[in-house]
């Protein structure tokens, strides 16, 4: 099992970001589907594959949210502008209590 413990941080352009850097491209589906589930965002397209990163965006009403991941910080859900900032601090929060399996 893989605990899902991140850290906080902003992204250049102010925005919340929750990211998770022990966990690999792999768990991009399990945590969406937790996001999904909890949350209620849904996809707004298939994945995004990369050499070295990944990312899948999210919608929720008007809040857009992306969760990815690439080499420099592991798994994140990061939010896309402002409207997001809330969701991204409340799916962090949840996150760090959850497990996935490896």
């Amino acid at each position: 099992m893989t605990k899902l413990n991140g850290k906080f941080y902003k992204t250049a352009e102010g925005n919340e970001t929750y990211d998770i850097e022990h966990v690999e491209a792999e768990h991009i589906f399990p945590v969406a589907t937790i996001i999904q589930k909890t949350f209620g965002f849904k996809p707004l397209q298939l994945p995004i594959f990369g050499l070295d990163s990944a990312h899948l965006e999210l919608i929720k009403e008007d809040i857009k949210i992306m969760i990815g991941w690439d080499i420099w910080s592991g798994l994140f859900v990061m939010a896309i502008d402002e409207k997001g900032n809330k969701a991204v601090r409340e799916i962090g929060e949840f996150l760090r209590t959850q497990e996935i399996k490896d």
